[in-house]
């Protein structure tokens, strides 16, 4: 679910027992993400669909991501932090669900 997984009432908000601040907090990370992945994902198909352009916005989104839940998990107290990563379970390469494409001829 990546930086979305801090906004799930059903599992995570509860499991973490988030206060009232921490929640505003992680809907203001979670909402910059998503700009800034719109943003990327604009850059990536103005002009057209590109599959290098788009291979490289995949890579800029996860990078993107991943301080997005850097900062998200500092909000987070010893307890809920030790919560969080028994949620997450182990790290999975989501790059590997990306579809390749052939690289264009010249």
């Amino acid at each position: 679910m990546g930086i979305a997984a801090f906004t799930n009432d059903e599992v995570v908000i509860k499991a973490l027992n988030l206060t009232d601040t921490q929640k505003t907090s992680l809907k203001e990370i979670s909402d910059d993400f998503g700009k800034a992945r719109g943003e990327v994902l604009g850059e990536a198909f103005s002009g057209g669909f590109d599959v290098e352009k788009f291979q490289e916005a995949q890579k800029k989104i996860q990078k993107i991501q991943n301080e997005h839940i850097e900062k998200a998990v500092a909000l987070l107290n010893d307890e809920q932090k030790t919560t969080w990563r028994k949620l997450k379970g182990e790290a999975f390469d989501l790059q590997k669900l990306i579809p390749q494409f052939p690289k264009k001829k010249d």
